[in-house]
């Protein structure tokens, strides 16, 4: 008997993991769907806008800090798949009215679904990274192997917040303005076009007790500096964001059931 139950939940777990990497592939499939270039954009966009940031912060301003192209760069692709699976998420029950209402399937997929997405466009980001570290012949430090680690980082911190924020959008349709000017703001507190040691004493005192900002220095440290993250920095980190994951998850159980009574 405890065997058969654990077969079923094994089965249960693969069908739904199947169904969930199916639905973020169809959803990135959707979001290019009948442009010209398809999944190219994918690539010519992050292609693009590196090639702005070298340009400006190189023959126009003349940048002295070394590698700053890189440093804004590496920011801003931690930054875009925050801001793409949470916006995402937010309406991910919202927008898919046909399938939780045809289909019986977890509803909690679906922002997961959509953050996958996110997460995928992050890794065609990166490939564009690798692409410009081989054209500027820019050597890697080997602290770059800590990369995966504070991309799945950022992708959990994603989800977690997804979960309610796509509950709470259900009733309140005005939640994805307010996340939209919310998520503008947050561009300029984070470490991407300035750095932590740049900052005044007073202000880098209160900055180094936001998560957020830790998250993505320590990234770029990893990435561009060879700097290894502070453990007790890094365990915080690693803390906040999964009890951020926790929570989400149980106020999305918690209030689900009610989600069709307002769609």
């Amino acid at each position: 008997m405890i065997n058969t139950t654990k077969k079923s939940i094994r089965n249960d777990i693969s069908r739904w993991k199947s169904l969930t990497i199916d639905l973020s592939l169809t959803f990135l499939k959707l979001r290019y769907k009948g442009t010209v270039l398809g999944f190219f954009w994918s690539f010519l966009e992050p292609l693009l806008l590196l090639s702005v940031f070298y340009f400006m912060f190189n023959d126009v301003f003349g940048t002295k800090i070394p590698n700053f192209t890189l440093h804004v760069f590496v920011g801003l692709i931690l930054f875009y798949m925050f801001v793409r699976g949470t916006s995402m998420g937010l309406t991910s029950l919202s927008s898919n009215t046909h399938i939780i209402m045809n289909l019986r399937i977890p509803k909690i997929i679906l922002p997961l679904s959509y953050n996958m997405t996110a997460f995928i466009m992050m890794l065609f980001d990166f490939s564009i990274f690798f692409v410009y570290v081989v054209v500027t012949r820019f050597f890697p430090p080997t602290t770059i192997i800590l990369l995966p680690v504070f991309m799945i980082l950022t992708f959990l911190l994603s989800v977690g917040l997804s979960f309610p924020l796509s509950i709470l959008s259900v009733k309140l349709k005005d939640l994805t303005y307010i996340w939209i000017l919310i998520t503008n703001v947050t561009i300029f507190l984070s470490p991407i076009f300035w750095r932590m040691d740049s900052m005044p004493p007073t202000i880098r005192e209160i900055l180094q007790y936001s998560p957020w900002v830790q998250l993505i220095t320590m990234a770029q440290d990893a990435t561009i500096y060879n700097k290894l993250p502070n453990t007790m920095t890094f365990l915080y980190v690693t803390a906040f964001i999964l009890a951020v994951l926790a929570l989400g998850v149980f106020i999305f159980k918690k209030f689900e059931k009610k989600v069709t009574e307002f769609l």
